[in-house]
C-alpha cells in the first residue's frame, strides 16, 4: 500500500487494511479460487482506476502509518501507561 499499487490481501483477521482504505480486493486467506479472480479483476480494470487503488492505499498509509501518526500514538501509549502528561 505504501507504494501506491492496488493491492490483494488476503487473510482471516478483524483488521483488513485494504478494505478499509478501499485500495485494493480482501479475499479469504485459503480461497485458492478467489486469488486469481482477484488478480483477472485488476487487470481488467482501467489504468485509472488501478491509479486511484493505489492512491487510497497510499493516503491510508500516511494518515495512518507514518512516522510522526505512529510516534504520536506511542507517546499517548506510554502517557497513558505512565500516568502523565504532555
Amino acid at each position: 500500500m505504501a507504494a501506491g499499487r492496488p493491492v490483494v490481501f488476503g487473510s482471516y483477521t478483524d483488521n483488513d487494511p485494504v478494505l478499509e482504505s478501499g485500495a485494493g480486493i480482501s479475499v479469504e486467506a485459503d480461497n485458492r479460487l478467489r486469488w486469481p479472480r482477484a488478480i483477472e479483476s485488476f487487470a481488467a480494470q482501467p489504468r485509472e482506476k488501478l491509479l486511484e487503488y493505489g492512491k487510497l492505499g497510499r493516503k491510508f498509509v500516511e494518515d495512518h502509518y507514518s512516522i510522526p501518526v505512529v510516534v504520536d500514538r506511542f507517546e499517548a501509549m506510554a502517557r497513558e501507561i505512565t500516568g502523565t502528561q504532555a
